[in-house]
């Protein structure tokens, strides 16, 4: 066996759950000039709620 090869045991690994990215959030924010922002992941639902109408 070549010294740089190693054989892994994947039913010993561990699967970790990944952290939610601040980019999946379903946000709104309004700004102290009065300005709506809706984050993309929202905007994305909406849009295919929409067009199931």
């Amino acid at each position: 066996m070549n010294k740089n090869t190693q054989i892994i045991d994947f039913q010993k690994m561990y699967k970790l759950k990944t952290p939610a990215s601040r980019y999946s959030e379903l946000s709104v924010s309004i700004s102290e000039k009065g300005m709506l922002t809706i984050s993309s992941s929202l905007f994305n639902k909406m849009e295919n709620l929409i067009t199931k109408l």
